[in-house]
C-alpha cells in the first residue's frame, strides 16, 4: 500500500483531519475528519507498517474483537482508496 504524499495529518483542537495539498487539493474540496484510531492507522501507514502489523498494534491498544477490528480497518482503508489518499 502506498499513501498519497500530498496529504498531511493534523490534530486541531483535539480533532484529527487529513488535509490534501498540492495537486491532490485540486481534486478535493475540503478536508477529511478521521477518528483517533483512523489517525493511528494513518500514522502507521506513513511509517511503512503493513495491515497485519497495524492490526496487531491496534489489538494491543484497544479492547476489541479481531474480526470487528479487521472490518473497521478495511472500511477505513476503502475510504482512503476511494478518495485517492491511498493506493495498492
Amino acid at each position: 500500500m502506498k499513501i498519497n504524499k500530498e496529504v498531511i495529518h493534523r490534530e486541531i483542537a483535539g480533532e484529527h483531519i487529513l488535509v490534501p495539498i498540492g495537486e491532490t487539493a485540486l481534486h478535493h474540496s475540503g478536508v477529511f475528519a478521521i477518528s483517533e484510531v483512523g489517525a493511528e492507522i494513518w500514522e502507521m501507514l506513513c511509517g511503512g507498517k503493513d495491515i497485519p502489523e497495524i492490526t496487531a498494534a491496534l489489538l494491543e491498544m484497544y479492547d476489541v474483537e479481531a474480526d470487528v477490528l479487521a472490518k473497521d480497518i478495511d472500511e477505513f482503508l476503502n475510504m482512503l482508496r476511494e478518495n485517492g489518499l491511498l493506493s495498492d
